[in-house]
């Protein structure tokens, strides 16, 4: 499919006083005609931090979450996978399975079994260990993790995700669960992944209904980025002849938008770095 959308700026700039340059914040909420559906090919490797950190709540939110979307791809052509991590990983199967009744059952059988019981978090060796030959190309990731490391470097973590990401196209949509996850860690690894990371905060004075509430309804918008999203695009600026920006003078925040998704409102933040009088009056965002 292709779409192209075009958002024009009004009157919201904020020039410097020397006059090189302008600076804009805009939102805007891009609609399009695209149902999810979830019965088509791909593959979802769902990845569950089991650590020490992870006991209580933490785990028990995830298993429903993760339970939530097993049982929205079941009976699809899709394949999947579920990897317990810590100290070490333990992976429910060897290779991906169709997501059919039987082995989606299994699945849920095996994470209602989990325990935080893994020790630390070691993530580099999670991410090493858990995408190997069986993970097909273009792959699904749900990563789901309060984020506390323990024995890496995070330039070690996100090398080893970058390289994962680069040799297998994967796709990686992470969920920081907790009061205090660790939201640099969590998001960045999503930006690495060209995915999008969503928070779960879990607390205890909480009914367990609204935990499963607030994780469902996460899963089911990162099923929608992940399966029916605009990832595939491009940014343009236009000046108010309509007139092409050259994009080497625009500087925007943040870089890497993820994937965008019908009616979920999405902030841009531009800088101008032009000596002309120029501003942006139109933003068109074009991809398939």
């Amino acid at each position: 499919r292709d779409f192209c959308l075009s958002r024009g700026l009004g009157d919201v700039y904020k020039r410097q006083e020397d006059g090189k340059g302008a600076a804009a914040s805009f939102i805007i909420n891009p609609a399009f005609n695209e149902s999810l559906d979830l019965k088509g090919t791909g593959n979802l490797l769902f990845m569950i931090d089991s650590s020490g950190s992870m006991s209580g709540l933490y785990l028990a939110t995830i298993k429903r979450g993760v339970i939530n979307a097993l049982h929205s791809i079941k009976d699809s052509e899709k394949t999947f996978n579920v990897v317990a991590f810590g100290s070490w990983i333990n992976k429910l199967y060897d290779t991906p399975v169709l997501a059919t009744s039987t082995n989606v059952s299994n699945a849920e059988g095996f994470v209602n079994s989990l325990e935080a019981v893994m020790g630390g978090t070691e993530f580099t060796k999670a991410f090493k260990d858990s995408f190997d030959e069986s993970v097909p190309e273009d792959s699904v990731v749900f990563f789901f993790s309060d984020g506390e490391i323990s024995g890496n470097k995070l330039t070690e973590v996100f090398k080893q995700i970058s390289a994962s990401v680069t040799a297998k196209k994967l796709k990686i949509f992470t969920f920081g669960i907790g009061n205090s996850p660790n939201h640099h860690l969590i998001r960045e690894i999503s930006r690495l992944g060209k995915g999008y990371a969503e928070f779960i905060p879990v607390s205890a004075d909480k009914t367990l209904l609204v935990k499963q509430q607030k994780i469902s309804s996460a899963i089911q918008r990162q099923l929608q980025r992940a399966f029916s999203s605009l990832k595939d695009y491009s940014l343009s600026f236009y000046s108010e002849n309509d007139e092409s920006i050259n994009p080497e003078f625009v500087l925007y925040s943040p870089f890497d938008l993820g994937p965008i998704i019908s009616d979920y409102p999405i902030q841009i933040n531009c800088f101008l770095e032009t000596k002309d009088n120029l501003k942006i009056k139109k933003i068109k965002i074009s991809g398939t």
